[in-house]
């Protein structure tokens, strides 16, 4: 119901600042780093002709530009796009390297500094207009430290219909419930979510 969508957000598991939360976390985020690129790049090289041997464009079209980018983060300009640095590309270890060697070209940024800047939420969460918002992070998230939760706390300063829940565990985006082998198919997040949107229409 887009009526409903305009009046409530809820923001869970979110970065806010996307170059802090890379360089900061926990010894299980850094092997979740490790991890996560792996994975990444098995991606790209299953999808090599069309990720990395193709040069992709901006969309013109597209209702939410920012800053030269389509929503999407490409470039408008074909000219700022770079192919990748392919040699150092699958020798990459972390994301950080990943977004160096890749993300960064193929997507029209000069720098990493550059792609994490547009990417984050943090510098434009004050233009989010004062409806009820929700955010909620967990302590023991290993991708967004607690140094991170100044952004959401930073907002419900400002709007008094938001609300910033800090729980001691959930990890990140998880919030599970249940035993190990066998988790609840719905977790207390769904949960939460739910309970607060009907509060609030």
């Amino acid at each position: 119901n887009t009526g409903i969508a305009k009046r409530l957000g809820s923001c869970f598991g979110h970065l806010y600042n996307t170059g802090i939360a890379k360089r900061l976390g926990s010894c299980f985020g850094h092997l979740y780093n490790t991890g996560i690129a792996k994975r990444q790049l098995r991606l790209i090289r299953f999808h090599q002709a069309q990720v990395v041997r193709r040069r992709s464009y901006g969309d013109a079209s597209c209702e939410v530009q920012h800053d030269g980018h389509d929503s999407n983060g490409f470039a408008l300009d074909s000219s700022r796009l770079q192919p990748p640095d392919e040699a150092r590309l699958w020798k990459a270890s972390n994301i950080q390297e990943i977004d160096e060697y890749y993300t960064r070209r193929v997507m029209g940024f000069k720098t990493v500094q550059d792609l994490h800047e547009w990417s984050s939420c943090a510098a434009m969460m004050n233009r989010i207009p004062s409806l009820p918002m929700l955010f909620i992070n967990a302590k023991d998230d290993p991708i967004v430290s607690v140094q991170l939760h100044k952004f959401p706390i930073k907002y419900t300063e400002f709007n008094p219909n938001s609300i910033f829940v800090s729980t001691d565990y959930g990890g990140h985006m998880a919030f599970y419930e249940g035993s190990f082998l066998q988790l609840n198919a719905i977790s207390w997040l769904d949960r939460a979510i739910v309970e607060y949107m009907r509060s609030v229409i």
